[in-house]
């Protein structure tokens, strides 16, 4: 019963938002794992994004739009398209089995020449650097920069 009883209250206290915060997290909630990272950043992302604020009025809109774009980049696992369309398209890995002289098995070749190999690792590499760049502008816009006008997470809700 007393169960019953903080239900009720909860939904009479806080109709409005308790309704509108099930509907607006629930797709973030419903992916969460507690052992992984990127779903608490998803959390983070559904509290931020779509937040109607006047631009005119509040330039901190603005920062709060980089961080969904990068937290956006992070949860969807974005970087190697990004990379992609910076360096070009990944070549495209044809193997073939070969047989080792002398033995009873096969082992795989990879029929990629030395320019793709060098292409792929461009590509990995930018990759990689996006990540590192994205990641560290995130933190320094949420924990405030004197450079950036309009970061610092604790006074975007002023």
């Amino acid at each position: 019963m007393r169960r019953l009883r903080v239900i009720y209250d909860f939904f009479r206290c806080d109709l409005e938002y308790g309704i509108r915060n099930i509907i607006r997290f629930f797709p973030a909630v419903w992916n969460y794992r507690a052992w992984d990272w990127v779903y608490t950043l998803g959390l983070f992302y559904a509290g931020i994004s779509g937040i109607e604020v006047d631009e005119e009025r509040i330039p901190k809109v603005e920062m709060m739009a980089r961080v969904c774009e990068i937290l956006r980049h992070i949860v969807n696992d974005e970087y190697l398209s990004l990379a992609e369309d910076e360096v070009g398209k990944l070549s495209r890995v044809e193997l073939d089995f070969e047989s080792v002289e002398g033995k009873d098995y096969l082992r795989l070749k990879d029929n990629r020449t030395d320019d793709q190999h060098t292409q792929d690792w461009k590509i990995y590499n930018r990759r990689n650097e996006l990540e590192e760049e994205e990641w560290s502008e995130l933190w320094e816009i949420v924990s405030g920069s004197v450079e950036m006008h309009g970061s610092d997470m604790r006074g975007w809700w002023d």
